[in-house]
């Protein structure tokens, strides 16, 4: 019978926190930039690559049906038309987050003032 080697063990759950810890210090405001500058800049991996790649239609298809959706409810009322015009036109001219434009939409809908 071959000679197994003993698992290794792993960092205790203590470890585990003061190094979440410590990325949360030095990235003040969260562990986004800092995971963003690890996985896509320094982590230049074939397997990064190649899921980049599998995930490009799947991106590609989500946003042709959102807009397939939007355009859809332009026709719908006017009000709608118009809003999608204000935001569409707020995406091209501004570097506003799309989420907080699509937000203050569904703020808009929700409230009852379009749709």
């Amino acid at each position: 019978m071959a000679d197994v080697p003993p698992p290794l063990a792993g960092p205790s759950v203590v470890e585990i926190f003061i190094g979440f810890f410590m990325i949360g210090v030095h990235v003040f405001g969260g562990v986004l930039p800092w995971a963003r500058r690890t996985i896509i800049e320094e982590c230049d991996r074939p397997w990064r690559r190649a899921i980049q790649k599998g995930l490009l239609p799947v991106t590609t298809g989500l946003l042709i049906s959102s807009a397939a959706l939007l355009i859809k409810a332009t026709t719908l009322d006017w009000s709608l038309g118009l809003l999608t015009l204000v935001v569409t036109v707020l995406l091209l001219t501004t570097r506003l987050n799309p989420m907080i434009l699509l937000g203050g939409a569904a703020a808009l809908g929700a409230i009852g003032l379009v749709g």
